[in-house]
């Protein structure tokens, strides 16, 4: 991940052994570090190594924007704006269908937990 997304060589030594730990895990692992101590960037860490898309981040309602902007700042070699789609409402919901590319350019979905739950049916189904 630290190749294909050179900015990821700025994580600290901690951060950059959570990301080998996760991946040693297969990438399901669940990041406990203290608040403050890059969370994100971990698990972006870790999104790298897979680049496996589409991707769905589950959040907090208030920092579904965090989310974004961070992968926009640690990860511009995989994601750039047009591919990581916002869900605020159920006005952005994804396109009905499942087949493989109906998301278009679309990588990554961020959704709070509430809204993921409003929207289950649209969400489920789909290759996470």
């Amino acid at each position: 991940s630290m190749e294909r997304c050179p900015r990821l060589c700025g994580l600290h030594r901690f951060q950059k052994e959570g990301v080998r730990r996760a991946i040693q895990l297969g990438g399901r692992c669940l990041i406990a570090d203290e608040m403050g101590c890059g969370k994100t960037p971990q698990a972006l860490g870790v999104l790298a190594a897979y680049a496996i898309w589409p991707v769905l981040v589950l959040c907090p309602a208030s920092m579904r924007l965090v989310w974004a902007e961070e992968m926009e700042r640690w990860l511009p070699e995989l994601l750039q704006p047009r591919n990581i789609h916002v869900v605020f409402s159920s006005n952005d919901m994804l396109p009905q269908s499942r087949h493989e590319g109906s998301l278009g350019e679309t990588r990554v979905v961020i959704a709070s937990m509430t809204m993921a739950r409003l929207l289950f049916e649209n969400l489920s189904g789909r290759d996470w």
